[in-house]
């Protein structure tokens, strides 16, 4: 009687240890996963951010091309206007 009680706390301590150690590993997962959405939203949010710092210097890099066009057509114009006024001057003095 008392080998069949023994057996039957053995079975009972077995199976106890057994869902303690499911758990356990249940606990395990729920945290590797918690884990891994906690490091996907961070490379998302990091990928964000290269992506708008690549886009940014994009758009500096547009806004320095175009100054600097501007400031070649400025300087073209500025040219065309002193020969113009050269010719006018030249053109005045051969008048006198």
């Amino acid at each position: 009687m008392e080998t069949q009680a023994a057996l039957a706390k053995n079975m009972q301590d077995k199976m106890e240890r057994e869902n303690a150690r499911a758990e356990a590993q249940q606990q395990i997962q729920a945290l590797n996963a918690s884990e891994a959405a906690r490091l996907k939203e961070e490379r998302l949010q990091h990928e964000e951010m290269v992506r708008l710092q690549k886009e940014s210097e994009k758009m500096r890099a547009q806004t320095m091309k175009q100054m600097i066009r501007s400031e070649k057509q400025e300087l073209v114009e500025q040219r065309q206007k002193e020969k113009e006024l050269k010719r006018q001057q030249q053109r005045l003095e051969l008048i006198r």
